[in-house]
């Protein structure tokens, strides 16, 4: 379903290449036996499929075995690795999805119930902006409320799960194994470490840096940088780490008690 802000947003990504408008007559003119087939001239591997009416743009190429939605957009210079899988999703320019990944299946929303749990709508899309670089098996799912966006020329690690509604800044750079839940938002040229899990509805200010592991439960100001579970300022989380090693240290002293 498409949305007022869905297409405001979708506006300069459909300006960055001419698309395909009908896939199903690109396909019957694309020659067989080839490496990578061109549907329109777009470079569409034999094995992909791209389900009418999708649009791709013409120096588009999607990998083999990727899976491309009716209502997807992919726009100049982008590719779909192999493996993919993209749906109710517009794709940016010189974006590049690594294989595996899938963007715009349901997020997961529910409302608990005492004898069972009732499906929340999951009906928007995923908006991954120009310049996007998105790693293996990672995967962003479609907004409820809003559209789930990736802003231009953030990257993205393998291995990550991006919640529904959740809205990433431009420039970001996210490494592997990290979760951002639901409704989250990050500003612009965020840093953030591996494994690191963020809960849902929360503000993360503009240029923000979260250490590796760290748990992140509340707000954080612009500018900051944080670590630990739940992170704090980042001089405060070394302080409790030697605090702890030095009450550590005294133990073993006096009981005999060995550092661990």
């Amino acid at each position: 379903r498409m949305t007022k802000r869905s297409a405001m947003a979708l506006a300069p990504l459909l300006r960055c290449s001419e698309l395909v408008r009908n896939a199903a007559a690109a396909a019957a003119r694309a020659p067989s036996g080839t490496m990578a087939q061109r549907r329109g001239l777009a470079h569409v591997h034999p094995s992909a499929v791209v389900v009418p009416p999708a649009r791709l743009a013409d120096d588009a190429s999607i990998g083999p075995n990727a899976v491309v939605g009716p209502d997807v957009e992919v726009g100049s210079g982008s590719s779909v690795g192999a493996g993919c899988v993209v749906q109710h999703a517009t794709i940016g320019c010189n974006v590049v999805i690594h294989p595996g990944a899938c963007i715009g299946q349901d997020g997961f929303g529910f409302h608990v119930g005492a004898e069972a749990h009732e499906k929340k709508p999951q009906e928007l899309r995923v908006i991954v902006e120009d310049r996007v670089e998105i790693g293996s098996n990672t995967t962003i799912d479609r907004g409820s409320w809003q559209d789930t966006v990736i802003g231009a020329g953030s990257k993205l690690d393998n291995l990550i799960q991006i919640g529904h509604n959740v809205r990433i800044g431009k420039n970001c750079l996210i490494a592997a194994q990290t979760g951002i839940a639901g409704s989250t938002h990050l500003g612009d040229f965020c840093l953030v470490g591996g494994q690191v899990g963020i809960a849902q509805h929360l503000k993360i200010g503009d240029r923000v840096q979260i250490a590796a592991k760290s748990g992140v439960m509340t707000h954080l100001a612009a500018g900051g940088r944080y670590g630990g579970t739940p992170a704090i300022p980042i001089t405060q989380f070394h302080r409790q780490t030697i605090s702890q090693r030095r009450t550590a240290a005294a133990r073993e002293r006096t009981q005999g008690d060995p550092v661990k």
